[in-house]
Order: structure tokens, then C-alpha cells, then sequence
């Protein structure tokens, strides 16, 4: 077996980089009924030409999100945060990137539209009128990954803890304390009724020169009780042990990793491997099942291709796949976006042309 002998250094950078992480938000709704008119059966496009479209979220009116910051064409006037209308219509900024205390270093499971607000982050948790307005800071450690519900915000920093605090406004209390002093990175946060659930990428170092990775999936009651470590996968060479996504509903909670997409009930219990799948990047569930984005990534002559499916699988049923497609970007792409509401289904690319796509459940 060969080792590659990276420093500490470039084997944390590669970590924050490029490390399996959270993709897409565990989006809300319970499914079924008729499609909203904005959704059909056969997938549209909601928007596209925007900047690499990813951490999709949705509320009646808009679909929300943040852009990637890859492309060296990014100015301090270049928009961060974006909505557009389900409806129809032309995407405006809430937010552009002069309004962000510190630059956007890389982007995952780090946008929740819940009450009256945007909520997202890069290092910083802010909160935006999701009507427009001046975005405020909600807490300037290191978040790494939110989520919502109708009563909270909910956030993870980089040293492990958990914290919360009401959406009116408030003090924030933690709910997980950081628990050892291995996590590296809390990648994202699913929630049920019940529970929050979060994934977490631990390193190691065995020497100087080299350190082992896995990944961490943990859950604790939202009445704050004591966090379970529910789930891990095993130790790896290198940076990339992790667990790529995570999602949930009120019947099960959803991991993907090196080994394939995976569920457990939510209370605990048996493993079940769904799909036999390792290039997962992001999930949302609701009272139907999960739904996943699968892509692979290749580049040639400076231009990165992506193939990406848009899979579900219902409770008790097997995988279908409901849309493909192949996007090419000048840009290393960033992971795609995926939300549901109660209707319809929604998803991004991450290529040149920056697409936004919709169909119903």
C-alpha cells in the first residue's frame, strides 16, 4: 500500500476544502396533493444564468440561495444571498458580499429560510429580512452548518457545539457542548419534531506528517437531553473519511458515506444501506421518503464536467431516478442545492449557466 505524506497544514486545508460534507438542507413539507403551478411532472427550469446556485431553501413565495464563491470574478458587489420567485420572475440580491464581516471561505449546509428571515452563514450566522433589508449578526463564532424549525434557529460551530436560539430573538443556549477534541468539522444539521441530528468529520493525527479521518453521526432531543452518537464509519487514510449528507423526517434519519445512503429510525435501532451509492452530496426528506442528488465530477482541458441524478426513495420502497442532466463550469463547482416544500421538488446545478430546476413530488 502506498501513503501519501502530506503536512498538518494541507491535510487540514484539504479538509475544509474538499472533505465529504453536508450538501443539501433536510427541506419541510409532507408531500403529496397537487402540484403547485410553478411544478409539473416533467422537471422545469425555475431559474437560470445566476452565479452557481447552491444550499437551496424555499418558503411559499421564493426559492432562496446562496452563490459558490469560486469564480475569481466575485467583487464585493457580487450578490452572496439571492431569491426568486416560484412563481416566475427575475432573482434579486438580499445580500451581496460587501455585507459579510468576512469573506466567504467555502459554503455547506448553511442556508434555513424560517419566520420572517434568511438565515445563512460562512464563519458568521446572520439573519436577512427575507422581504430585503440589512442582514444582522446572529453569533460571530465559527458556524459551520443551520437549520430552522417554526421556533428556532438552530447552529453548529467548528469546535462541535450545538447551539439554538428563538427566531423572535433572544440569548442562545447550547444544546451539545463540544465532546471531543477530535472533531475537525460539523458539517450539517437535519432536524425532526423530535430531534436534531448532525454529522461530524474526525482526524487524527498518527504522526506530524499524517492523520486518519471518520465520520460521526450524533443526535440529541430537542427538549435537551443527553446527545447520542448514533452511527460512524470507519477510520480512513487522508482527509476523507466523512460522512457526505445527512436528512431526516419524523420516521428516520439519513446519512450518506463511502459505503452508500443509509437509514435508521429515528429514535434508534437497525442500519438499513438504501443505495449502494458513494458520490452522494446532498439529501432532503419529508413524510414520504428521501430525496438525494448523485454527482460525479470529472475534468479535462480546464473544464469540469458534472452528471448528476436527482433520486428518490420512498418509505418502504426502492430507488427511482427522476431527473439527469450534465452541467460544465471553467470553475471548480460547488456541491448542488436541494429543498422541498409540500408540492414540489427543487435542485440546482452547479455549471456556467447556473440553473435552478423544479418538478413535482
Amino acid at each position: 500500500m502506498q501513503t501519501t505524506v502530506i503536512s498538518c497544514l494541507t491535510f487540514l486545508s484539504l479538509c475544509l476544502a474538499g472533505c465529504p460534507g453536508g450538501g443539501g438542507g433536510s427541506g419541510g413539507g409532507a408531500g403529496g396533493g397537487s402540484p403547485a403551478p410553478h411544478c409539473g411532472k416533467a422537471p422545469t427550469v425555475l431559474v437560470s444564468g445566476v452565479d452557481q446556485p447552491a444550499s437551496l431553501a424555499v418558503d411559499g413565495l421564493n426559492v432562496y440561495w446562496q452563490t459558490a464563491d469560486m469564480a475569481p470574478a466575485q467583487t464585493a458587489t457580487s450578490p452572496f444571498i439571492m431569491k426568486a420567485p416560484l412563481s416566475g420572475g427575475t432573482p434579486t440580491a438580499l445580500v451581496n458580499r460587501s455585507a459579510y464581516p468576512t469573506p466567504p471561505y467555502e459554503l455547506t449546509a448553511n442556508l434555513a429560510v424560517a419566520g420572517d428571515n434568511a438565515y445563512f452563514a460562512s464563519q458568521v450566522l446572520m439573519a436577512v429580512p427575507a422581504s430585503g433589508g440589512t442582514p444582522t449578526v446572529i453569533s460571530p463564532g465559527s458556524v459551520r452548518a443551520l437549520g430552522a424549525d417554526a421556533t428556532n434557529v438552530y447552529w453548529a460551530e467548528v469546535s462541535g457545539a450545538i447551539l439554538e436560539a428563538p427566531l423572535t430573538g433572544g440569548a442562545s443556549v447550547a444544546l451539545v457542548s463540544q465532546a471531543s477534541t477530535t472533531v475537525s468539522d460539523v458539517r450539517s444539521i437535519a432536524l425532526s419534531s423530535k430531534y436534531l441530528f448532525w454529522n461530524e468529520l474526525h482526524i487524527m493525527f498518527t504522526n506530524p506528517m499524517h492523520g486518519v479521518s471518520w465520520g460521526e453521526l450524533h443526535r440529541v432531543a430537542l427538549d435537551g437531553a443527553s446527545p447520542v452518537k448514533i452511527a460512524a464509519n470507519a477510520v480512513v487514510d487522508g482527509p476523507g473519511g466523512g460522512i457526505s449528507a445527512i436528512a431526516a423526517n419524523d420516521s428516520y434519519v439519513y446519512w450518506a458515506d463511502r459505503n452508500g445512503v443509509q437509514s435508521m429510525p429515528v429514535n434508534g435501532g437497525a442500519t438499513t444501506l438504501l443505495l449502494a451509492d458513494d458520490q452522494v452530496d446532498s439529501m432532503a426528506a419529508d413524510s414520504s421518503g428521501l430525496y438525494l442528488i448523485h454527482a460525479s465530477q470529472s475534468s479535462q482541458n480546464g473544464e469540469y464536467s458534472i452528471d448528476w441524478t436527482l433520486i428518490t426513495i420512498p418509505l418502504g420502497g426502492t430507488p427511482k431516478n427522476l431527473a439527469t442532466g450534465t452541467s460544465t463550469n471553467p470553475y471548480a463547482p460547488g456541491e448542488p442545492g436541494l429543498a422541498l416544500d409540500a408540492e414540489c421538488i427543487y435542485w440546482s446545478d452547479s455549471g456556467a449557466n447556473g440553473t435552478i430546476h423544479t418538478m413535482a413530488k
